[in-house]
């Protein structure tokens, strides 16, 4: 299965699966979105160093969703300052 399939069945079914679940569950689920897409990204561009950054950053404090909502916060915003350097 190849990167882009499996982000759209992840997508799918976590659009699914948020009816059910509590609201604040949505930033997670869209930035592991973004998370899987980057990565795809980095195979087709390796030596990105943007992509590279903004993967680092979502691996590195996604977690920190339920244990530091700021900091997850700050995180979800860094990433989106960053995506800014792909244009």
């Amino acid at each position: 299965m190849d990167g882009l399939t499996e982000l759209l069945i992840y997508m799918a079914t976590s659009a699914a699966g948020l009816t059910d679940e509590p609201v604040n569950y949505g930033p997670l689920r869209m930035i592991t979105a973004a998370q899987k897409l980057t990565e795809y990204m980095l195979k087709q561009d390796p030596d990105n160093a943007v992509l590279r950054a903004i993967a680092d950053d979502i691996e590195e404090n996604k977690g920190r969703y339920s244990t530091s909502p700021d900091a997850f916060a700050e995180m979800l915003n860094r990433v989106v300052e960053k995506t800014v350097d792909l244009l």
